[in-house]
């Protein structure tokens, strides 16, 4: 009966230890995506993009600046494979052009084109910087210091 009941015991640790790491792994996921503005936005981003992809000084160029600076902040914002939040712009990334870009990728090219004030200071920014990972962060970071300092000269001149 002493040995039934070791071997109780240990069944109960295992199933308890099992169901903690269960826990942990998926439990917080209810938490996710509740304020993040991604799914509302991303629509419209895409669509100023296009935009002003073809006209550089359109208004919809402000308008896309306005909602890249608001979807890179991080909210609740998290993709199925993401173990914690993460900037909201990550979320309209996901996607593939034709040529295999992300439109992350595609959003970032763009906006260190534009010659607009408000996408040179977005640009030169620590929260635009924030969002960047691997290869865009390889690509843009330098960049975006670079320009923010020239920006920081100006201003202080």
């Amino acid at each position: 009966m002493h040995k039934m009941k070791k071997i109780i015991i240990f069944a109960c640790l295992v199933i308890s230890i099992f169901i903690l790491a269960v826990i942990s792994k998926f439990g917080g996921t209810t938490d996710l995506n509740k304020i993040c503005p991604a799914p509302a936005l991303c629509a419209d981003l895409e669509k100023n993009y296009l935009a002003c992809r073809f006209n550089t000084h359109a208004k919809e160029c402000l308008e896309f600046i306005q909602i890249l600076k608001h979807l890179s902040p991080i909210y609740d914002c998290s993709r199925s494979f993401d173990r914690g939040h993460v900037p909201a712009i990550w979320l309209c990334g996901q996607n593939r052009r034709k040529g295999g870009a992300s439109y992350d990728e595609a959003y970032y090219n763009l906006l260190s084109k534009l010659r607009l004030k408000e996408a040179k200071e977005y640009f030169a920014s620590p929260l635009f910087r924030s969002v960047l990972d691997g290869a865009m962060a390889e690509e843009y970071y330098e960049r975006s210091e670079k320009l923010e300092s020239i920006i920081l000269k100006k201003t202080t001149k």
